[in-house]
């Protein structure tokens, strides 16, 4: 009970703070609406001056304009927290997690929140993606293993190589005819193709996730070698096409935008692991998402024959 105490007592006090993170920790989440990030804007300088009710009324403002807008989930969960709203903050910092995997701060509410809660199973899994991603959970670890035991693979989760995910590498397309539109276009399936990495990585017990390339022992590229089914030549011209009354613009982007990449780690200037992937329709979640995982499971295969 003592510990207990303690790190209840440790959590209510940080909640009394108004901790918004710096630009440098937060991956870029890319796509908000200028009224949905100036909704955050909002509700995070309302939250500095203890405005908390109205500050909570602004983030959830920013989320009807933007669901998947991951600093809007954060200052609703600290908005929560400071209302003594525990469950609620616990489930907002989640989301905040979900759509910006890696979020240091973001999986330290998780965790801390939980631990509020008496939910210890969320409470070390969060714990451990803290540390992963950056944050010194040594004390917060030492108390936990008081109240609760430890995943089986505790030693080795904190010690798993680090990865940082960049956003996908364009580079080989750029000099394609009609290149600028159809990267355009594909933009956001992309940003969502490297997210969705970001949870493949976070989500295997062989790798902790980092939100700076700094951290990482190894840098996870989607190098995208061709995009197929909106191919350059339609992009170029789609235009040509209305104009004469032929197939409209956004009929052709009905079409499937297939994917060509390969899948690289790099360990500094080297490049230490590479293979092949294809996506039928990047537009698709539930495509990328299993060929994600296939290529997840092809690394853990590789890392382990490293050791």
């Amino acid at each position: 009970m003592r510990h207990h105490a303690k790190l209840v007592l440790c959590s209510v006090i940080i909640f009394g703070l108004v901790l918004v993170p710096s630009a440098s920790g937060v991956a870029a989440t890319g796509g908000q609406s200028p009224q949905a990030q100036q909704a955050v804007q909002r509700a995070s300088s309302l939250l500095q001056q203890d405005q908390v009710e109205a500050a909570l009324e602004e983030a959830d403002r920013a989320i009807e304009q933007d669901s998947s807008f991951a600093m809007a989930h954060y200052i609703r969960g600290m908005a929560l927290g400071k209302l003594g709203r525990d469950k609620e903050a616990q489930e907002a910092f989640l989301e905040a997690a979900l759509y910006n995997p890696g979020w240091t701060e973001a999986h330290f509410w998780v965790a801390m929140s939980s631990f509020r809660l008496s939910d210890y199973d969320t409470c070390w899994e969060q714990s451990i993606l803290a540390h992963q991603a950056g944050m010194d959970m040594t004390a917060e670890i030492a108390e936990l293993r008081t109240l609760a035991e430890p995943p089986d693979d505790l030693e080795a989760r904190l010690n798993a190589p680090r990865v940082y995910v960049q956003e996908a590498d364009v580079s080989a397309l750029e000099n394609n005819r009609g290149a600028e539109q159809a990267l355009a276009f594909a933009q956001p399936y992309l940003h969502e193709l490297a997210r969705q990495a970001r949870r493949g990585i976070q989500g295997s017990h062989h790798f902790g996730l980092v939100p700076r390339p700094d951290m990482a022992a190894y840098i996870l590229v989607i190098e995208v070698e061709d995009l197929g089914g909106v191919a350059f030549e339609e992009m170029q011209d789609w235009r040509l096409e209305e104009e004469q009354n032929a197939l409209p613009l956004e009929q052709s982007a009905n079409q499937p935008i297939e994917m060509d990449a390969y899948v690289k780690l790099l360990a500094g200037e080297e490049q230490a692991y590479r293979r092949q992937m294809r996506v039928r329709d990047v537009r698709t979640a539930s495509q990328i998402s299993a060929e994600l995982a296939r290529q997840i499971g092809y690394l853990e295969s590789w890392i382990e024959e490293q050791r």
